[in-house]
């Protein structure tokens, strides 16, 4: 299985809140994406694209996706930490499967927008 990080931030600050994935393999059923470093209980979005971009933001935030949709949607646990679940299953069609990930973060003290960007990821499915 292959997996590629883009570890571009979102947003400048001191302790960004990070995205981090388990490998995206044929059959994973227990795969998920890992949201840390944000406030306690924050509501958080996982947003998912097939194509990565470099677009500024108001607050100097930077969206790391192409034409993002909202994939999950959840909060951080009070531990600052938000798990989103993805089984992959055992298609053949999948394998080489690219898709790119960023999550955004209510976070008052994160920029002047009131939210946060995490890092992108580029996950890409194999065996």
């Amino acid at each position: 299985m292959r997996r590629s990080r883009d570890r571009r931030s979102g947003c400048p600050a001191s302790t960004p809140p990070r995205l981090r994935s388990d490998v995206p393999f044929l059959g994973n059923e227990g795969f998920s994406v890992e949201l840390g470093n944000t406030p306690p209980l924050a509501p958080t979005l996982l947003l998912g694209g097939l194509g990565s971009a470099s677009v500024p933001l108001p607050g100097g935030c930077t969206l790391l996706i192409q034409a993002p949709v909202i994939t999950a949607a959840g909060a951080a646990n009070g531990f600052g930490v938000a798990r989103f679940r993805f089984p992959v299953p055992m298609s053949p069609l999948l394998r080489g499967t690219r898709l790119f990930v960023q999550a955004a973060v209510l976070w008052p003290q994160g920029s002047s927008t009131g939210t946060a960007l995490t890092n992108g990821l580029r996950l890409t499915v194999g065996d």
